[in-house]
């Protein structure tokens, strides 16, 4: 039979206990059974003596079974023992059915808190076998003839003072076991409402965490946006610095051109004069290149691209400040520029547009 291992504290202790009482029980039964059975000579007590000695010897062996930790070993043991004792009983005397009816109730409390679940329907049917088979040969067996009644009435009182006071034990422990049972729960409840406001509070405190980290992080895309749009605002200053428009006359604009010119300026060059042409509806755009050391031939193919683009608006484009170094540099590049007019000076292209 699987049952559940006890080979706790708590449930060797009230095994133990219990077998202390029925020892304790089963001494004065024996010397009640002995002194009646000498005093009346009466033999059916002799036999339920030697009965008694044998549970007593039973008794004994469960305990030991105990002490080494078989709870559920000695448990079975004791109970078993204690059923046979009871058909034994109502057998040699039948007067002795009301006290034995409780040893059918007597053994199934005390085996099936050390059973498994599963166990409980069969213990419970012997249980209901072993009450009725007791009460049949109570009732209808009659293998010894009668005995004296009022010799055998100290007996069945004893009998029924011992199986009241293993009841009442009985009921003490189970008692004990709710209580313990209860007591733990609650110990058990207050550790769990620890523990729950315990991650509670971590909780709260990750929350807290985790919020401080979010205003962080907003704080720093906030910051960074501001950055950036510094950042273009500081170039568009930067470009209208590097390729600034100076309108000198109605529809008329100029870009002074100085330092040395690479790709990326010649397209902010491109987008600053095609921004403002649709800007001032410009007709004139005045390239001043007085600033420009040296033209070589990818510069001067990006303005004549310009000049196109803007000629692509309805406009025209003026080329001043042409000195003899870029002048050469141009005539040695054999560029031609196509829809450029050159100017010496500012002054002169402004007279240009006069005419």
């Amino acid at each position: 039979m699987n049952t559940l291992q006890h080979n706790d504290v708590h449930g060797r202790q009230q095994i133990h206990q219990l077998l202390v009482w029925a020892i304790l029980t089963a001494i004065p039964a024996i010397l009640g059974q002995a002194v009646v059975a000498i005093i009346f000579s009466l033999v059916p007590l002799y036999i339920t003596t030697a009965g008694s000695l044998i549970l007593l010897a039973l008794e004994l062996w469960a305990m030991r079974l105990n002490h080494r930790g078989n709870v559920i070993g000695a448990v079975i043991l004791f109970c078993v023992t204690v059923g046979l004792y009871g058909i034994l009983l109502v057998v040699i005397l039948p007067e002795s059915l009301p006290a034995v009816t409780l040893t059918s109730v007597i053994t199934t409390s005390i085996v099936l808190p050390y059973l498994e679940q599963k166990w409980h329907l069969f213990w419970n049917v012997s249980t209901v076998i072993l009450a009725t088979t007791i009460a049949v040969l109570g009732l209808y067996l009659r293998i010894i003839e009668t005995i004296n009644t009022e010799a055998i009435k100290p007996i069945i009182v004893l009998f029924v003072a011992l199986a009241t006071a293993i009841a009442l034990l009985l009921l003490w422990q189970n008692q004990a076991r709710l209580t313990r049972a209860l007591q733990q729960s609650q110990q058990t409840n207050k550790e769990l409402q620890a523990l729950q406001a315990s991650l509670e509070a971590q909780i709260a405190e990750r929350t807290r965490v985790l919020q401080e980290m979010l205003q962080t992080v907003e704080k720093q895309a906030t910051e960074e946006r501001q950055l950036r749009e510094t950042l273009l605002q500081q170039q568009e200053v930067i470009l209208g610095l590097s390729v600034p428009i100076i309108p000198v006359k109605d529809q008329v604009l100029v870009i002074p051109l100085i330092g040395l010119i690479d790709e990326h300026r010649l397209q902010q060059i491109q987008q600053r004069a095609l921004q403002a042409i649709n800007q001032f509806n410009a007709h004139t755009l005045i390239l001043d290149i007085t600033g420009i050391p040296a033209i070589d031939k990818q510069v001067a193919t990006k303005l004549i691209q310009i000049a196109q683009a803007i000629r692509l608006l309805g406009a025209r484009t003026f080329l001043v400040g042409i000195h003899p170094e870029v002048a050469h540099s141009i005539v040695r590049a054999g560029i031609e520029l196509h829809h450029i007019q050159p100017f010496a000076r500012l002054q002169d292209a402004l007279a240009g547009i006069v005419k």
